[in-house]
């Protein structure tokens, strides 16, 4: 129902007035009657009407100062004046205060109920855009962690991320982030699907709202944590770990490892979640964002191998990949080189180095490019092939040597590696 409230000093027009609306249709109602501008002025701040038909003449205080007054207080109020003055003056200063209508007395009912229409369509188109604009808002806020996450992956790739960029682009996701220094890091969930199977009966998007939801409510004295999911992989957090001006770079390195252990125990807390992480180096200019990222994705592989800190830095990572003796996949190779004559497999050879075999399949392909069954092949037909063109050498000879026991099968990898049997090859390079 739409509020109304009459103010005017004669008894008689206020009962005219209330005898003429047309209530019902209206969807209306009287909320107050005054017969002074100062009463009206403390009724309307108390009942806050949608409408209010007032007199310009009365005694304390005139419509025209009561207009003044009680806009300022409420705004989207809108007042219809009924006057027996037709004076241009009091028309124009009734306009000037809002007045949506200026209504000479004798009053006549089809006049007063169409100025009360158009003053309630009014009020409903302007509740209509409000409530559009609220409605827009929460989309707004309920698209804005897509938005984040979709702007955020695209900083990761981008060649030139200035500070001007990144600043404007932390202004628009309406994010208070400091980038005097800086850390990117990765985040890996494992089991996520079983997870939010677990936790969420298997809406994994409610699994992504509650990790960001409990990333976002870590604080720092030092640090400002901007967290959001990979683009990539569902199961990995991105997180930029920004420093306050003042903060000293020694000190970063054990911010950055504070903050991913805050992370990763929350959502252990929270969720039960096994998580491991990789950081990338620090760096003082945003054009580096995409560097750290991928140096902390580099880290994050060694995290998830299992065989080190569940929490790796990129720096360590290096100083492991300068040092032979703790680079697996160069020992390995090597051990192979001096071995591939020996009935070697990749489960023995695992075994010898105290890993996973998966993981030693996995870390060597993905290191060298090759697998391990095609590497020991090469070495053992690339030996073969120089000891094919020794004319007192046998076949089987050449087989056993090289680690194979049955020479038939020996001939048909061999034929698969070079294109000749080991006849073939011997007539034809033995000749030249």
């Amino acid at each position: 129902m739409y509020k109304i409230m009459l103010v005017d000093d004669e008894v008689w027009v206020r009962r005219s007035l209330k005898e003429q609306i047309r209530w019902n249709f209206l969807k209306a109602e009287l909320v107050g009657e005054a017969s002074d501008g100062e009463s009206a002025y403390r009724m309307a701040l108390e009942l806050k009407p949608d409408v209010i038909l007032t007199d310009i003449k009365m005694p304390l205080m005139n419509g025209i100062e009561f207009m003044e007054r009680i806009n300022a207080d409420l705004p989207h109020l809108k007042i219809i004046v009924i006057s027996g003055h037709a004076e241009f003056e009091w028309i124009r200063q009734a306009m000037v205060h809002r007045a949506v209508n200026y209504i000479l007395k004798p009053i006549g009912e089809q006049d007063l109920n169409q100025s009360l229409s158009a003053a309630i369509r009014d009020i409903e188109k302007l509740r209509m855009e409000r409530e559009e604009q609220l409605q827009l808002k929460g989309a707004l806020n309920q698209s804005l962690p897509a938005l984040k996450e979709q702007y955020l992956n695209a900083m990761l790739t981008e060649q030139q991320v200035t500070s001007a960029r990144f600043q404007r682009l932390m202004a628009q996701l309406n994010l208070r982030v400091e980038c005097h220094a800086f850390h990117m890091a990765v985040v890996h969930i494992r089991h996520y699907d079983r997870l939010a199977e677990e936790k969420f009966e298997g809406d994994d998007q409610l699994l992504y709202y509650a990790i960001d939801n409990i990333i976002g409510m870590l604080r720092f004295d030092s640090i400002s944590l901007l967290s959001f999911r990979s683009s990539a992989a569902k199961n990995e957090q991105i997180l930029f770990i920004g420093y306050l001006p003042g903060t000293s770079p020694n000190a970063c390195a054990d911010y950055a490892e504070e903050a991913v252990g805050q992370v990763r125990s929350s959502l252990k807390s929270a969720l039960n979640a096994d998580t491991c992480a990789g950081i990338g180096k620090g760096y003082f200019q945003p054009e580096d964002i995409p560097n750290s990222f991928l140096e902390a994705a580099h880290a994050l592989k060694y995290a998830k191998s299992g065989n080190g800190p569940e929490t790796i830095f990129f720096d360590e990572i290096k100083k492991k990949e300068k040092d032979p003796k703790d680079d697996l996949v160069e020992n390995v190779a090597a051990y192979i080189k001096e071995n591939f004559k020996e009935q070697i497999t990749l489960e023995s050879v695992a075994q010898r180095f105290a890993v996973n075999a998966s993981y030693l399949s996995r870390i060597f392909k993905s290191e060298s490019g090759e697998n391990f069954i095609d590497y020991v092949t090469r070495l053992r037909i690339e030996k073969a092939s120089k000891l094919m063109l020794n004319p007192h050498l046998k076949t089987y000879e050449i087989a056993e040597i090289v680690g194979y026991e049955n020479t038939n099968y020996f001939s048909k990898v061999f034929k698969k590696a070079v294109g000749f049997t080991p006849t073939e090859y011997r007539e034809r390079f033995m000749e030249k």
